[in-house]
């Protein structure tokens, strides 16, 4: 029996109504609030982490709450600013909310930002600093092509893969000339999918029991775009505008500076700092389309058992797209 829109919909309210009976009316809730209940609302359980459907149901839930997208609460993105895919303006004059502005809103200060320990900063280097640009060719273990990175996001908010090498993310990354290995690299899409959030980054996976990447756990990473303040190399998670929380709503923390180069080959690898200043590499793996840094692939792999690839991220050179 085919249901009705009206039906669908109803259904999809019916655990967003009895959350809200419980909730206090005294105060109008804010967008955290109404994102919470919409997503109380839709079932993202699945083989694969990535359900597009769900994110459809989340977006008409989003509409009839009327919950905006962009920014997460207490930023506003400066739109002209970030068509240019400059640094977005925030309320307050910096990209996160002051300690002040935190606490007079009821929430906890922000965290401290640590280095890692025995992270040293990068020197400059007396000779010019070399600039690699190009697409991102994705393989497998095995050596076999899995695809481009596509220049349109996932509904999630991550990136994607697609065969056609035209329609694809142009990658900019600087290191200092005569390097082998550079790490803490920042990396640039140059054309990048979401305007204000230029950087290549690591984001908090959406259903997460906290910030920490370690063995036996099956947090997970998504992999997207973040504003162009970004964070230093070494440096913990961060708050701010994200590619996740642009089409989402949802806001993840995230980090920037993480990438190691292999000049050589164009192979891009990942160390994800965590909030107490561990550090653990992170392989990229591939699951129903999209990208996801993992710690352990095989808890998260137990937990969401859709096929999960070995995703070996290299930039192959080419000509530029215009910047939008």
């Amino acid at each position: 029996m085919r249901l009705s829109f009206t039906q669908v919909i109803s259904g999809l309210l019916l655990p967003v109504i009895a959350a809200a009976a419980t909730t206090p009316t005294a105060t109008t809730p804010t967008t955290a609030e109404l994102l919470a209940k919409a997503k109380a609302g839709v079932d993202f359980t699945g083989k694969s982490e990535y359900k597009p459907e769900a994110y459809a149901q989340l977006a008409a839930l989003r509409k009839l709450f009327n919950v905006k997208l962009g920014a997460p609460d207490g930023y506003a993105v400066n739109a002209a600013a970030a068509s240019k895919n400059k640094p977005a303006s925030f309320k307050g004059g910096s990209r996160r909310l002051t300690n002040a502005q935190r606490l007079r809103m009821g929430l906890a200060p922000n965290p401290p930002t640590r280095r890692a320990p025995g992270y040293r900063r990068q020197e400059p280097s007396p000779v010019p600093p070399v600039t690699d640009l190009g697409i991102a060719l994705g393989t497998d273990s095995e050596g076999n092509s899995l695809g481009y990175i596509s220049a349109t996001y996932a509904a999630s908010g991550q990136l994607s893969t697609t065969s056609d090498s035209s329609s694809t993310v142009q990658f900019s990354v600087t290191y200092p000339s005569g390097s082998t290995s550079p790490a803490g690299l920042r990396v640039e899409m140059t054309n990048a999918p979401v305007a204000g959030a230029p950087l290549l980054a690591l984001i908090s996976g959406r259903d997460n029991a906290d910030d920490t990447m370690s063995l036996g756990s099956w947090n997970y990473l998504y992999i997207g775009g973040a504003e162009p303040a970004g964070t230093v190399p070494g440096s913990t998670p961060a708050a701010g505008f994200t590619s996740v929380s642009s089409i989402t709503g949802f806001s993840p923390t995230f980090e920037t500076d993480v990438w190691t180069l292999n000049p050589t080959t164009g192979t891009l690898t990942a160390i994800w700092t965590n909030p107490d200043g561990s550090t653990i590499p992170v392989g990229l793996y591939l699951q129903n389309g999209v990208l996801y840094a993992l710690a352990d692939p095989v808890a998260f792999n137990a937990q969401y058992p859709d096929p999960l690839t070995p995703f070996i991220w290299n930039i192959v050179p080419s000509t530029p797209p215009p910047r939008k």
